[in-house]
């Protein structure tokens, strides 16, 4: 969504049932940061929320969710 803030912010919801530890949980979040910042270099003053359905399982030593997890990320921000 657009915002009247002057400033991009983005935000990840990962739930505790997606991940086995909290090594993993940062080690996304830290992903999903990198990837949102190359995009919103041309982008000006919007809100990003992204939420891991329950569902998904990552696994930061699981090279498939990894990939799995960046096509996601980058397909949603294609959409916008």
């Amino acid at each position: 969504m657009k915002n009247n803030l002057e400033k991009n912010r983005f935000a990840i919801v990962i739930w505790w049932k997606s991940v086995k530890t909290n090594i993993s949980r940062v080690f996304f979040r830290r992903l999903y940061y990198d990837l949102i910042r190359e995009y919103l270099d041309n982008k000006k003053w919007i809100d990003f929320v992204f939420v891991v359905k329950k569902q998904t399982k990552l696994d930061k030593s699981d090279e498939n969710s990894i990939i799995s997890f960046k096509k996601d990320i980058k397909f949603l921000l294609n959409k916008i």
